[in-house]
């Protein structure tokens, strides 16, 4: 039997009992069928084999995902020859991700990095409107952190916070934050730009963190107690525009 980090993550699910021999066959043939790339784990999660969740379980335990420029030469979004441009510049600059060299360069714009990242890495994609912001989760934090940082937490289910990141790997950030929150963190995906802008939203004006509205602030925490009493409307908000985003995104 091969070790696990010599699988490839068709075997791999198989090995976890996620999928059987047959299934992975047949999302294979499913794979070189389609016109446009989609990584294997994606596929059986489209054809209800397994959920998202489970795979990204996997992936995560295993540290398994397909190299980003592999991922983005395969969807046809860059060239061999602009990847190799790429590495060169990383190995001779150092600590930038190739992701932000392509953007840089000109070679991908920064919508079609975050997409590529979404399959990556499997996490979600979600654009950091501020009507999503819990707002509580921000009291004591410094704006100048977050922008440094490039992050945004948003809200909180139980013992796991969802935190938008324009860097999703950067794992020390995330360690900061699980130390300063006591919780897991769960990334998501969006722009240095939505994250800047949206920072400056959530610390000025009408939705300062200690602002002074007259309206009664309201948790936008999904599944604190009490919530469907004191914030339904805000539960409404939230399931519109993310319903409304996905529509858009398809």
């Amino acid at each position: 039997m091969k070790p696990p980090s010599t699988l490839k993550i068709g075997e791999l699910l198989v090995e976890e009992g996620c999928i059987t021999p047959e299934q992975l066959a047949l999302a294979i043939e499913t794979q070189k069928a389609q016109k446009t790339y989609a990584p294997l784990g994606e596929i059986c999660v489209e054809m209800k084999l397994l959920s998202k969740a489970d795979l990204g379980k996997v992936l995560s335990a295993h540290r398994k995902r397909i190299p980003l420029g592999e991922l983005l030469t395969n969807l046809g979004l860059v060239t061999p020859e602009q990847i190799r441009e790429a590495l060169d510049q990383q190995k001779a600059g150092g600590k930038k991700r190739i992701g932000k060299i392509l953007v840089e360069r000109g070679f991908i714009s920064e919508a079609a990095l975050i997409g590529a990242l979404n399959l990556q890495l499997g996490i979600p994609k979600i654009s950091p409107h501020v009507g999503l912001i819990d707002k509580k989760l921000l009291e004591g934090l410094n704006p100048a952190f977050l922008r440094k940082n490039e992050v945004l937490p948003a809200f909180k289910q139980g013992d796991e916070l969802t935190l938008i990141m324009a860097d999703p790997l950067n794992e020390a950030t995330v360690r900061d934050l699980e130390r300063v929150f006591r919780c897991k963190i769960q990334p998501a995906i969006a722009s240095a730009e939505e994250i800047h802008n949206a920072i400056t939203q959530c610390f000025q004006g009408e939705l300062e963190v200690k602002g002074t509205s007259r309206e009664p602030e309201k948790d936008l925490v999904i599944g604190q107690t009490g919530l469907s009493q004191e914030g339904g409307d805000n539960i409404v908000g939230i399931v519109n525009y993310i319903i409304s985003n996905a529509i858009l995104e398809q």
